[in-house]
C-alpha cells in the first residue's frame, strides 16, 4: 500500500496537466471575496463622501431658510427635504437615514446651525469588513463571528454618521428697493402683493442678518418710482438742489427777459433787491401750493451717472420740477386794439423788412401797414384807400412791445374775434398781473393760435401778486386733473418720497405700506436714484464707501411694464408741447432724446419715447454695475415677448455661476416667491465645519 501511495505521489509530481485548473478552482472563492471587499470599500468611500455632501447641503439649506424666514420650523423642513432628496442617490431605503438640526436661538449669525445625521448602508460583504476593519454598528463587538452575526442582525448594514455646521456670514449689506408705483400696479391686487412681498423681505433679513455684532449690519432704502422720483420736499434747501437758478434747464419755461421786474445777472435772474428768481420763488407765490419734492432729470449724460452735484457745474445740480401754467383759451373774446383820439386811423403795426448790414441780417419796419388802430388788417384802410402812413404816424417796435408815440391819447377797443387752442394743465389766468408798461394782454400780438398764444406759457408775472388759481374742478381745488392725476406745478409728481438708507426696520416697513399706484413708468429714474441712495456721495450720503471691506451694495428693481412717457394725441387739445410734462419737461424741447442715437429724427410718440428711455436705462445699469453694485431685476406680470423682459435681464448682474439675477414673476404668487428667493440668496452663508 505504501508503494502504491509513493507511486501516486510521484505520478502527481510528473503529471501537471490539471494543476492550473485545480489551483484556479481552489482560489476563485477567495479571489471573489477579496475583489468584493475592494468593491465594497470603494462603494463605502463614495457613499461616505456623498453622505457628507448631503448633510452639508441640508445644513446649508436650513441655514439659508432660517436667514430668509426667521422660522426654525421652515428651516428644518427645508433642510430635511434637501437631505432626503440627496440620500435617494445613496440608499435605496430613505428610511435608513435620519438628520436632526440644532438651531440654537434661531440666529445663525451668533450661533451656527448644526446638523447631525446617521445612515445605515447595505453592503454585501459587510461580514468580511466587520472581521477585518472593525466597522462599528448597532450592538458593538469585533471579530469575524461577531461581524457575521451583526451583518445578519442588521441586514448587512454599515452604520455611518456625519455632521456639519453652517454659520451666517458677518458681511454688512445695503439694499435699495427700487419699486414700480405706476398706475398699472393698481390692477389685480398687484400693489398690495408688492407691499407684502417687500415687507417680508425686509422683516426676514432684519430678523437674521440684522442681529449680527457688527455695527449697522443691514440697511434698506426705498425708492418708489412712477414717471418721476420724489427726493422729499424737506430737501428744498439742500446744497445739491438748484436754489439759485444756475441749472441748465431751470428757466426753460420762464421768460424772465420780458419781465420788467426781473434783472439778469450772468445766467441767473434776480429781483431788484437781489433775491434769486427761481422755480421755488414761483411755488412760494402760489397760495396753498408748495413743491412736492420731485426733480427733473439732469441733462445727458449726468442723469445716467452718480456725479457729485457742484454749483460751479450747473449740469450736475438737481432742478425741482415745475409744470408751467399753459395758455388760456380766449376763443370768443376780442382782441384789444389800441386806438387814438384823432379821427384819422393810424397804423399801429408795420410790416417788417429784412436787410443785410455789417455782416448780419437786420429787421426794420416799412411803410406797408400790418394792423391799423381800429383793428383792421391790410396795407390800405377802407376809410381812405389812398392814405399812406407818414413818418410822423410811424410807430416803432422793439421785440413787439409798443414804445413809440401815437400822436394823441390812446385807448383800447375790441378788435377781431379770438380763436385759440385748448391746453392741458391750465391753472392760472394769463392776464393776471400783466405789466401795464407792456400794453394789453389781449392785444393782437399776444392772442391767436400759434406762437402768439404759446408764448403766454412762459409769462412769469402771472405767478405773482396773489395769483388766482382757476376754479376748474367740482371739489373747488382750483387745479385741473391731467390724465386722472392732479395738475398744477406738481403735475405727475405722484409718488411718495425716497426713504434714504436706514437701519430702522419700522421706518422702511411703514413706507412700503404707504405706496400707491399712480402715474407713468420711468425705470431709469428709479435705477439712478436707487444708485444715489447706495452711494456715499451727495445727494444721499448714508451709503458706505465703496472701498469698505465685507460690505455688499444690492439693488432690487421691480417693474410691471415698459418705460412710458405720454405724448399729446388728442385732437381737442394743442400739441405744441408734444407731451405731457415729465421728468425731462415738455418733450417739445427734445431733451428726452439727448443721448439717443437709434433714430436720427425721432417722432414724439409712445414708441420713440420708450426706445429713448430704454437706452437711458441700459446706460444707467451699466454704470451702476461698474460701480460695484449688484442688481437683481424682476419683471412682474409682463406679457411674454415684451422687450422689457430682455432689457431687465440685461440690466441684472450675474451670480458667481454666471447666471443672471433676473426673475420673471408672472403673477402675484410668483412675485412673493421671487422676493423669498432673493432673500435666501442675500443671506450670505459659510460652511465652518
Amino acid at each position: 500500500m505504501l508503494k502504491r501511495f509513493v507511486e501516486r505521489v510521484n505520478g502527481f509530481k510528473e503529471d501537471v496537466r490539471g494543476s492550473i485548473k485545480l489551483l484556479v478552482g481552489l482560489s476563485t472563492p477567495f479571489l471573489l471575496l477579496i475583489t468584493g471587499a475592494g468593491v465594497d470599500t470603494a462603494e463605502l468611500y463614495r457613499s461616505r463622501v456623498n453622505f457628507q455632501n448631503a448633510v452639508d447641503a441640508g445644513a446649508l439649506m436650513a441655514a439659508k431658510t432660517l436667514a430668509a424666514t426667521g422660522s426654525v420650523t421652515r428651516a428644518s423642513a427645508a433642510g430635511e427635504e434637501l437631505f432626503y432628496g440627496n440620500i435617494r442617490n445613496i440608499a435605496a431605503d430613505v428610511g435608513a437615514a435620519r438628520i436632526t438640526f440644532d438651531m440654537g436661538d434661531g440666529d445663525c449669525a451668533s450661533s451656527p446651525v448644526v446638523a447631525n445625521a446617521t445612515l445605515r448602508k447595505k453592503v454585501f460583504f459587510a461580514f468580511m469588513r466587520a472581521a477585518t476593519t472593525n466597522v462599528s454598528g448597532a450592538g458593538g463587538g469585533t471579530g469575524l463571528i461577531d461581524g457575521r452575526k451583526r451583518a445578519t442582525e442588521e441586514q448587512e448594514m454599515v452604520h455611518m454618521t456625519a455632521s456639519a455646521e453652517v454659520q451666517c456670514g458677518s458681511d454688512t449689506i445695503e439694499i435699495a428697493l427700487v419699486l414700480d408705483n405706476s398706475g398699472s400696479m393698481g390692477s389685480s391686487g398687484k400693489i398690495g402683493t408688492l407691499r407684502s412681498a417687500a415687507a417680508d423681505l425686509v422683516n426676514t433679513l432684519h430678523t437674521t442678518m440684522g442681529q449680527q455684532l457688527r455695527p449697522d449690519p443691514i440697511k434698506f432704502a426705498l425708492v418708489p418710482f412712477a414717471g418721476m422720483v420724489n427726493v422729499g420736499p424737506n430737501n428744498r434747501n439742500a446744497s445739491w438742489m438748484d436754489t439759485t437758478g444756475v441749472g441748465t434747464y431751470h428757466h426753460e419755461y420762464l421768460d424772465w427777459d420780458s419781465d420788467p421786474n426781473a434783472v439778469k445777472v450772468g445766467n441767473t435772474y434776480r429781483t431788484s433787491s437781489g433775491q434769486p428768481l427761481t422755480r421755488f420763488t414761483l411755488f412760494d407765490q402760489l397760495p396753498g401750493i408748495s413743491w412736492a419734492g420731485c426733480v427733473e432729470s439732469r441733462p445727458y449724460p449726468e442723469h445716467t451717472r452718480d456725479t457729485t452735484p457742484d454749483v460751479s457745474k450747473p449740469e450736475t445740480m438737481f432742478v425741482p420740477t415745475f409744470a408751467p401754467d399753459t395758455p388760456d383759451n380766449w376763443s370768443g373774446d376780442y382782441e384789444q386794439i389800441l386806438t387814438v383820439s384823432a379821427g384819422q386811423e393810424i397804423c399801429v403795426q408795420f410790416r417788417s423788412a429784412t436787410y443785410w448790414r455789417r455782416g448780419r441780417w437786420r429787421t426794420r419796419s416799412n411803410r406797408r401797414c400790418e394792423v391799423w388802430s381800429d383793428g383792421y388788417r391790410n396795407t390800405r384802410h377802407p376809410q381812405n384807400k389812398r392814405y399812406k402812413p407818414t413818418w410822423d404816424d410811424r410807430i416803432e417796435y422793439k421785440r413787439g412791445e409798443f414804445i413809440g408815440n401815437t400822436g394823441g391819447s390812446a385807448s383800447y377797443q375790441n378788435g377781431n374775434r379770438i380763436y385759440e387752442e385748448r391746453y392741458y394743465n391750465n391753472y392760472l389766468r394769463d392776464d393776471h398781473n400783466f405789466p401795464a408798461s407792456l400794453g394789453h394782454p389781449k392785444s393782437a400780438e399776444n392772442t391767436g393760435t400759434g406762437d402768439d398764444q404759446y408764448k403766454r406759457q412762459r409769462w412769469t408775472w402771472k405767478y405773482f401778486n396773489n395769483p388766482s388759481v382757476r376754479d376748474v374742478n367740482n371739489n373747488r381745488s382750483g387745479l385741473p386733473y391731467v390724465l386722472g392725476t392732479a395738475g398744477g406745478p406738481n403735475a405727475f409728481c405722484t409718488v411718495q418720497e425716497i426713504t434714504d438708507l436706514t437701519t430702522s426696520r419700522s421706518a422702511v416697513i411703514n413706507d412700503i405700506a404707504s405706496m400707491q399706484a399712480r402715474g407713468s413708468t420711468n425705470i431709469p429714474a428709479g435705477v439712478s436714484w436707487g444708485w444715489r441712495t447706495l452711494s456715499p456721495n451727495e445727494p444721499f450720503t448714508n451709503g458706505r464707501d465703496y472701498s469698505v471691506a465685507d460690505n455688499k451694495k444690492i439693488m432690487i428693481v421691480m417693474t410691471d411694464g415698459n418705460n412710458t412717457n405720454y405724448p399729446i394725441t388728442s385732437n381737442s387739445y394743442s400739441r405744441r408741447n408734444k407731451s405731457y410734462y415729465n421728468t425731462w419737461g415738455h418733450s417739445e424741447n427734445e431733451r428726452i432724446f439727448d443721448g439717443f442715437d437709434a433714430i436720427a429724427n425721432p417722432s414724439h410718440s409712445y414708441t420713440t419715447f420708450r426706445m429713448a428711455m430704454d437706452e437711458h436705462l441700459v446706460e444707467t445699469c451699466a454704470n451702476v454695475k461698474a460701480a460695484g453694485i449688484s442688481i437683481y431685476t424682476i419683471a412682474f406680470d409682463v406679457p411674454n415677448g415684451s422687450s422689457v423682459k430682455t432689457m431687465l435681464e440685461n440690466c441684472a448682474s450675474s451670480d458667481i455661476g454666471g447666471n443672471k439675477q433676473y426673475y420673471d414673476a408672472q403673477n402675484n404668487s410668483q412675485l412673493v416667491a421671487t422676493f423669498q428667493s432673493i432673500a435666501e440668496q442675500l443671506a450670505e452663508l459659510a460652511i465652518t465645519k
